[in-house]
């Protein structure tokens, strides 16, 4: 994603400029419906690191819910988060992991998957404060929590093969 700043009173915007073959699909226009610029001083990652985190897992995310009808991306405190995850989750030993092993910093960015029909599928969480700029983007999740068991095995094994230390209940 790049950043494209407005001209004469022109809002910056948003655009998407593959860096390998097989995304040209994706750099048409994209509705973005709403966007909140976190004041926290301390955070470290920016709204366009979420877009590239979920982009750098497009591919498996893709394979495994097809095409999610909305995603939304969000800063929050930790704790928010957690008591938030607490509403959608129906197995109660993965929240009980999550809750108590999830090492999360005191702002998170967190990216949702919802299908079509708006059911919750997927939540990347990702580290805000603790991060150095050339720290690779993969290098920043923190968590990756799937609605079904079955899709959180392929996220480990795709953390594993890809030497990322992301919890995932």
């Amino acid at each position: 994603m790049v950043l494209v700043k407005g001209e004469s009173g022109e809002i910056p915007s948003l655009r998407f400029e593959p860096r390998s073959a097989g995304f040209e699909d994706f750099t048409g226009p994209l509705d973005i419906q709403g966007g909140c610029v976190p004041l926290y001083t301390k955070l470290r990652l920016t709204a366009e690191d979420l877009v590239l985190v979920l982009a750098g897992l497009a591919p498996l995310v893709k394979r495994l819910f097809r095409a999610p009808s909305s995603v939304d991306l969000r800063f929050q405190l930790s704790g928010d988060y957690l008591a938030d995850l607490a509403t959608l989750v129906d197995d109660g030993e993965r929240l009980k992991k999550a809750l108590l092993c999830a090492r999360l910093s005191r702002y998170v960015g967190r990216i949702r998957l919802r299908n079509p029909t708006g059911d919750w599928r997927l939540d990347i969480v990702c580290d805000t404060t603790d991060i150095y700029r050339a720290t690779p983007l993969g290098h920043m999740l923190l968590m990756i929590f799937c609605a079904d068991e079955p899709h959180a095995e392929e996220f480990r094994d795709f953390c594993e093969v890809h030497g990322i230390n992301a919890f995932v209940p």
